[in-house]
C-alpha cells in the first residue's frame, strides 16, 4: 500500500505502544516499515521543534509515496486504532485521509 510522508508520521504517532506479543511484533515491523531512513529525511528536510514537540518537513514532499506491505493483521491493527480514536472522538482533520484510507475505503471491499 502507498503512504505519504504525512500519512506515515500520522501513523508512527498513533500505533498502540502496548498490546499482546504478536501485536507488539507486527507494530515493530509496521514502525520500521513506516520509519525515515537517513536519506529519506535528509531529502525530506525533517526538522523537529522540541518546544512544540512537532516534527516539519520541505511541504513540497508530502505527496510523496512509499510503498509499504502492511499483512492483514497489521491492517487490522491500523483500521482498529483509527475506529477507536473516531469512537473516543479523538481522530483530528490530519487523520481523515488516513481513515477513509484504511476504515472507510476497508469496508467497501
Amino acid at each position: 500500500m502507498k503512504v505519504t510522508v504525512r500519512e506515515r508520521v500520522i501513523l508512527l504517532n498513533a500505533l498502540p505502544k502496548e498490546g499482546d506479543i504478536l501485536s507488539l511484533r507486527i507494530l515493530r515491523k509496521l514502525r520500521e516499515d513506516f520509519s525515515f531512513s537517513d536519506e529519506e529525511q535528509k531529502m525530506f528536510e525533517f526538522k523537529f521543534n522540541p518546544e512544540l514537540g512537532q516534527v516539519s518537513w520541505d511541504p513540497n514532499c508530502s505527496d510523496v509515496e512509499k510503498e509499504v506491505e502492511i499483512g492483514v493483521r497489521g491492517l487490522e491493527i491500523i483500521k482498529e486504532t483509527l475506529e477507536s480514536l473516531n469512537k473516543q472522538k479523538k481522530l483530528n482533520a490530519e487523520m481523515i485521509g488516513l481513515y477513509e484510507k484504511f476504515v472507510e475505503k476497508a469496508e467497501s471491499l
